[in-house]
């Protein structure tokens, strides 16, 4: 993850898909008693417009980035 370069080119793209800053990602997971570990987060793109597959694109390359054996779009 410490590779500046990458994350400063992904961030000015993450600013094209939405230059106005009106989507986000909302991400909620639970933890059950007992478990081991918690349930995956389910996120959910909300927004005025829907920049879902650009978003998509780039938040699971910074996931590969982040921990390549985990879905990537969680990460």
């Amino acid at each position: 993850m410490v590779d500046s370069d990458f994350w400063r080119d992904l961030a000015e793209k993450f600013h094209k898909v939405d230059p106005y800053q009106v989507v986000r990602a909302d991400g909620s997971y639970r933890i059950e008693a007992g478990a081991e570990a918690p349930v995956p987060a389910a996120w959910e793109l909300l927004g005025s417009r829907d920049p879902r597959s650009a978003f998509e694109s780039l938040a699971r390359r910074g996931g590969l980035k982040i921990d390549p054996q985990m879905d990537s779009l969680i990460a």
